[in-house]
């Protein structure tokens, strides 16, 4: 067992003379390290250390140099720790498709990739110009319908003045013009929970976007007590979907929000993540 030199300071201002095998100080000044709360405390960041004034003015340079060596030596080791995990365990985002124009987010250009995060552990990716357009609309997660920080907007609007500043072009082209009859249906989805949200309703997109073919027709049924259905029977998912949608649309314009408590009242029957928001709709 390896024995060293107390790095504290007596009285004689000279160092302690005494050996120890474990820790810094010897026995007899361990035992004169006061404990909190009963002084004022000086804090390492990450590695506290606790010391009155006075026992401070009684420290050797060299233990002062020791304490230095370990901080910088811990935050070496935390940041060395971040990289590791960072690298084995790559950002998992909860969306998988970009909101506006409905393609894969490992399509987005580098340079326009903008990544999102909600309750410091929710990660999503948008290309910044449709975040940054949708905000002119809502000032809301669009898959999440929660609030997007002042300090995120701020950094969104920055970047889109940087990229502009860089001669990068900014403004997304009409996705109707392109869209996929999924990408469609997608972006109706989005439109109408956007209605019903900004009406103060806390409704998810996915909902909707995730419903199987047979609750597409049993919400069908559900609201077809209130709105008249297409004579045309659905032959694909497609037309399904069209019929389905045409009917909340319709729905969703009743007054006073009439529309949209129905469909909820159908809807916590069908979807149990809208019955798990709206309990009291059962």
């Amino acid at each position: 067992m390896s024995h060293h030199q107390c790095l504290a300071l007596c009285k004689s201002n000279q160092q302690c003379k005494r050996t120890t095998s474990t820790g810094l100080l010897c026995t007899t000044h361990r035992k004169m390290t006061p404990s909190p709360p009963q002084i004022d405390t000086i804090l390492f960041p990450y590695f506290p250390i606790i010391f009155t004034p006075d026992h401070l003015d009684r420290l050797s340079p060299l233990f002062i140099d020791h304490l230095k060596s370990i901080y910088f030596h811990h935050i070496a080791t935390k940041i060395q720790q971040f990289w590791r995990r960072h690298r084995s365990s790559p950002i998992q985002y909860h969306n998988d498709i970009d909101f506006y124009t409905f393609d894969p987010i490992d399509q987005i250009a580098p340079i326009y990739r903008f990544q999102y995060i909600e309750n410091d552990h929710d990660y999503y990716m948008f290309d910044i110009r449709t975040i940054h357009k949708w905000l002119t609309y809502s000032n809301r997660n669009p898959f999440t319908n929660q609030p997007i920080s002042t300090t995120q907007i701020d950094l969104i609007r920055q970047r889109i003045a940087i990229l502009i500043s860089m001669g990068h072009p900014v403004d997304m082209p009409d996705p109707t013009l392109v869209q996929t009859p999924r990408q469609r249906f997608e972006s109706r989805v989005i439109q109408i929970v956007d209605t019903m949200n900004q009406s103060g309703y806390q409704v998810q997109s996915g909902w909707l976007i995730d419903l199987s073919v047979p609750g597409y027709r049993r919400l069908i049924d559900g609201m077809s007590r209130y709105v008249t259905p297409s004579s045309i029977p659905p032959i694909t998912v497609d037309d399904l979907h069209d019929i389905c949608l045409t009917m909340l649309e319709q729905l969703i314009q009743m007054p006073d929000q009439m529309g949209i408590m129905v469909f909820l009242s159908i809807f916590v029957t069908i979807s149990r993540r809208c019955a798990q928001t709206f309990p009291y709709l059962l």
